[in-house]
């Protein structure tokens, strides 16, 4: 019982410690929610300026620097390693850098932790879905929220559902294994531009959320377009055909390789999404130079 009650304590020590950081973290952070390029047009100037501020942060010559900040996951203050990896000198790719030092979670990963955290509501016992599982993130919040299912896409002999020699779960995407209706909460970040048949992956997205359920994800996104870029498609006999440059990006479960991105995504995904089903969809902006 006393282990019960001090377990309980600690959890709301944590929530509450996590409420008052977070004031300070949303106070400075600028949030908009966005759903046509018309809408994004509107908000470019502050996004803009927002750039501007952080490009002057930049040093003179091509070397690491260090950013204070917020950490969210982390709860506290920290100095964020910023680099030019995914970039060239003199400029930064701040969606895939500025490293926490504590979580190792890059500004994309832990911008996704704050929105799935502090704006859709997430309880410890949740049953949630995760597109990955050999990753820091899925160790993370699978110790957060013991009822996570996490899976990787790990080759084609293999059917939805099946386990390899090292007890990872297969899922492809597109012919998800679960049930109807089975998680509140289905997470994705950085793999839907990797499967050919997009649709059909968000459409097994909306199956098997529960009524009221979320999908959350990251996806390589043309702000400043309209229509989706089909960078490749394979063909009807299995070969692939290029309509850009071929574009790799890192694999969890093969380093040396990378995996294809097949497209990048236009703001024609907001209608996509809600012709497949979902009441609501919007890209959810945000920026902070704290």
């Amino acid at each position: 019982m006393y282990k019960h009650i001090l377990s309980l304590l600690s959890k709301l020590n944590d929530l509450v410690v996590r409420a008052i950081e977070s004031l300070k973290y949303k106070i400075s952070m600028k949030m908009f929610v966005v759903r046509s390029l018309d809408d994004y047009k509107v908000l470019k100037k502050n996004i803009d300026e927002h750039t501007k501020a952080l490009n002057q942060l930049i040093p003179s010559k091509e070397q690491s620097f260090e950013l204070q900040g917020y950490s969210f996951e982390a709860v506290s203050d920290v100095k964020f390693l910023v680099d030019f990896q995914y970039s060239t000198f003199p400029n930064v790719n701040w969606r895939e850098r500025v490293l926490c030092p504590v979580t190792g979670f890059n500004n994309r990963t832990r911008y996704s932790l704050m929105i799935l955290e502090m704006y859709v509501g997430i309880s410890r016992n949740d049953k949630v879905y995760i597109m990955e599982q050999v990753t820091g993130l899925f160790s993370h919040l699978k110790n957060k929220y013991p009822n996570l299912i996490g899976s990787e896409y790990i080759n084609d002999s293999l059917n939805s559902g099946d386990k390899n020699s090292s007890g990872i779960l297969h899922q492809d995407a597109t012919k998800l294994s679960f049930s109807n209706d089975s998680f509140k909460i289905v997470l994705s970040f950085d793999v839907f531009e990797h499967v050919p048949h997009f649709k059909k992956a968000f459409e097994e997205s909306f199956r098997v959320l529960k009524k009221r359920g979320k999908l959350i994800f990251t996806v390589p996104f043309l702000v400043g377009e309209d229509k989706t870029l089909i960078r490749a498609r394979i063909l009807s006999n299995g070969d692939i055909k290029h309509f850009c440059k071929p574009e790799y990006h890192g694999d969890p479960m093969e380093s040396e390789n990378g995996i294809l991105c097949f497209q990048h995504f236009g703001w024609d995904l907001i209608n996509l999404l809600k012709e497949i089903g979902f009441k609501d969809a919007y890209a959810k902006v945000g920026f902070s130079i704290n």
